[in-house]
């Protein structure tokens, strides 16, 4: 597929002036609200949800709901002029190479395999795209009752029988001009070397889409840097991304290479720290391309890596940039509702960007998910999670939580567990305050089970923390939320 910059297209949650921009001078007014970041069209509706104070958040996952169609969507990037479309988030596949399902014994007539038949309303289906191009969207074409089909496993094309539950659709037509909503990516405002960039429905409708870094002309994010600072690093089409222990540069796996979908010349190489305990964000001039990578495989073994994902290439990291020459991004409250704060990243005075909502009652982030009652409520993030299948006694009746984003030795222990915990397929959240650490033995239940009988010893996880459970917060406790469309 043609090499995108997804961040692009994220739903990222962003508070932005409308003043003219301060690099250019002019005072305007000040930054305006956290709910002004996106705003529903004619067409696309956002999917938020609110609070009795008056908290507006997007439903996540679920932010954009076309109307035409009636169906969710989200932003891709569709024409290299900058177009973007708002697909609907069920689509098919049609085999984009020979891999794959074809009605003819030829292999050059793809169709489509389901397990369910479609519901009523428009369908499509999207063929996948060489680098350089974009993907191509078509109408699903009619149900047939073929009980035969063809499968090219990209050597030979072989006719393969179909369960007879299979549901087995031609692939219809092209989509027509208006059958997606449109929108256009434009920069809004731009202050102390960054600009915000939103997507503009052809509807009305409005999202934030990323930030700029406007020196170095390329998408950055907010992440954490060598300097322990949070700034706005290279990310997206201009940068290759460092795999850890999984890709190297060298034969002894001492040397890191970056890795690039669809990337002929990335500029920057980086390997993004995954929390502010570990080693920052190291951003390094993109480097040669290597033909051969290496890997890890424990107890002092590097070795070749075969196994590459498609249209991926490794580069060696150049010289490093120092982190004081990106933009820093420091944290702002935003906006207050009730006992839940909006907090966020500010460069300069104009661009801020909404990032998390915090109880102030609990002095915690926290995340409107359901409890068991299926209500939505803002439960508090934690590094400290649970769901139930480690336990600190041989009965397996007393749940452990597990430390699996370390905390900085500086901080303190994580105070909230959360607790993921299932329903048939369905999950819900519990939330309890923090016990004890736990230093002694753990215990898990053998899969199908719960009885004493099934528990067994468990190895613990190197470099992992395990705390007992204290008291459950009860989840009437916390700000209930209600999901709307407007």
């Amino acid at each position: 597929m043609r090499c995108r910059d997804t961040a692009v297209l994220l739903a990222v949650l962003v508070v932005m002036g409308c003043s003219p921009s301060k690099d250019e001078g002019g005072e305007g007014p000040g930054p305006e609200t956290p709910d002004d970041f996106y705003k529903s069209g004619s067409r696309l509706k956002a999917q938020v949800t609110t609070t009795v104070d008056g908290l507006r958040w997007p439903s996540e996952g679920l932010l954009w709901f076309d109307i035409t169609l009636n169906q969710p969507c989200s932003w891709e990037e569709t024409a290299a002029d900058g177009a973007v479309s708002c697909i609907p988030r069920e689509m098919n596949s049609i085999p984009s190479g020979k891999v794959g399902f074809y009605f003819d014994a030829s292999c050059t007539e793809g169709l489509i395999i389901r397990s369910e038949p479609l519901t009523p309303g428009p369908h499509f289906a999207r063929k996948g795209a060489a680098c350089g191009e974009y993907p191509r969207y078509h109408f699903m074409g009619d149900l047939v009752s073929n009980t035969t089909a063809y499968f090219h496993d990209g050597t030979t094309c072989s006719a393969v029988s179909l369960p007879p539950t299979s549901k087995v659709y031609r692939v219809g037509a092209m989509v027509t001009a208006g059958t997606f909503a449109r929108g256009a990516l434009k920069e809004r405002t731009r202050d102390s070397g960054i600009s915000a960039h939103f997507i503009d429905g052809e509807d009305g409708s409005a999202q934030f889409a990323r930030l700029h870094d406007t020196v170095r002309d390329t998408a950055c994010g907010n992440h954490w840097a060598s300097d322990g600072k949070k700034r706005c690093l290279p990310v997206g089409a201009t940068t290759a991304h460092g795999q850890g222990a999984f890709a190297a540069a060298n034969t002894t796996c001492t040397e890191p290479a970056y890795s690039a979908t669809c990337m002929t010349a990335p500029r920057f190489a980086v390997t993004f720290a995954q929390s502010s305990c570990a080693p920052g964000s190291k951003v390094h001039e993109a480097g040669e391309q290597v033909t051969q990578v290496y890997s890890a495989a424990g107890a002092g073994v590097c070795q070749p890596l075969t196994m590459v994902p498609p249209d991926t290439r490794f580069f060696r990291g150049g010289a490093e940039i120092p982190a004081s020459h990106f933009v820093e991004l420091k944290e702002v409250d935003l906006k207050t509702h009730g006992r839940l704060k909006v907090r966020g990243m500010a460069a300069g005075d104009s661009v801020r960007i909404p990032v998390v909502v915090h109880d102030t009652e609990l002095n915690t982030d926290c995340r409107f998910l359901e409890d068991a009652s299926r209500k939505l409520r803002c439960f508090p993030l934690s590094n400290l999670s649970s769901n139930q299948s480690l336990f600190a006694d041989s009965a397996c009746t007393s749940p452990l939580g597990l430390e699996d984003v370390p905390t900085c030795a500086s901080s303190p222990p994580s105070r909230h567990v959360l607790v993921r915990t299932f329903t048939a397929t369905t999950p819900y959240y519990r939330a309890y305050n923090a016990g004890p650490k736990h230093d002694g033995p753990i215990f898990e239940r053998a899969p199908g089970g719960g009885t004493p009988s099934t528990c067994q010893p468990a190895q613990r996880a190197s470099g992992a923390t395990y705390y007992s459970l204290g008291t459950e917060i009860a989840a009437t406790s916390l700000v209930e939320g209600t999901r709307i469309r407007e």
